[in-house]
């Protein structure tokens, strides 16, 4: 979608910071690698907004990526600090840049947690829930959100299988409790997730999204108590095999 994006507002303003970031491949807009951000205004504009907002913060990108300049990270985080009435909610697929940035620069430039700001990872299916979410939990954060979106498989957020080299585990990354495997029956308390998102993928060319996925999910975070917000579905229309199962509720793992 942010390719997209990208190549419809290079269209209409030829000033746009977006120019020279996306290109035409067989019809299609793709990425050409270069980064560019914003120009001043925008980074300043949340001081000036009367009201209380949410903001998804580069919506349209990565704000870890490994081309982003750490200079420009750190003007971001001066502004979300200075905005305290405004929510920032920062995702990222980068965990491991985010937590030393966390924990190297922005613990050194103000007093943090900040309790504006909720960090997340996204975690589109199993292998990256369990790549990404623990390392989320061990950054020090005011609210840990994970985005199941677009989901592309079956997530199990109350076994998250994690390790290093003096602990070998599982989690449930919804209550924060987790299983030592090396002792079984030791239990040791964690940190815990704030806020679940969840959606399938949606546009032409969309891959397959089985609501029975979110079903699931849903159900885990009511059981724990974690908020859970549906954002979409697959977009326009529903695949027929898809209907099917809704039609006959055939969830077996999932509430009627």
């Amino acid at each position: 979608y942010a390719m997209k994006m990208a190549h419809r507002i290079c269209a209409m303003d030829p000033d746009s910071h977006y120019q020279g970031t996306v290109k035409t491949v067989n019809g299609n807009p793709v990425w050409t690698g270069k980064i560019a951000t914003a120009q001043g205004k925008t980074l300043l504009d949340p001081l000036h907004w009367p009201s209380p907002r949410m903001v998804f913060v580069n919506s349209m990108g990565d704000l870890f990526h490994e081309g982003v300049r750490e200079d420009w990270i750190n003007d971001i985080f001066a502004i979300m600090a200075l905005c305290r009435q405004h929510i920032f909610v920062i995702l990222t697929k980068r965990p491991e840049r985010m937590q030393d940035y966390i924990r190297t620069h922005a613990a050194g430039l103000m007093p943090w947690p900040l309790p504006n700001v909720w960090l997340g990872v996204s975690a589109e299916n199993q292998a990256e829930a369990d790549a990404r979410i623990p390392i989320l939990l061990a950054t020090p954060a005011t609210k840990r959100i994970v985005s199941v979106e677009p989901m592309l498989g079956p997530v199990d957020l109350r076994n998250i299988q994690f390790g290093d080299e003096l602990f070998y585990g599982t989690k449930n990354a919804l209550t924060g409790v987790v299983t030592c495997l090396e002792f079984p029956g030791e239990l040791r308390p964690g940190k815990s997730l704030d806020w679940v998102i969840c959606g399938g993928e949606s546009g032409a060319g969309r891959r397959r999204f089985n609501p029975v996925w979110a079903e699931i999910v849903r159900d885990q975070c009511e059981l724990a108590g974690v908020p859970f917000f549906f954002k979409q579905h697959i977009g326009r229309g529903i695949d027929d095999d898809l209907l099917d199962g809704v039609r006959h509720h055939n969830w077996p793992e999932a509430r009627p």
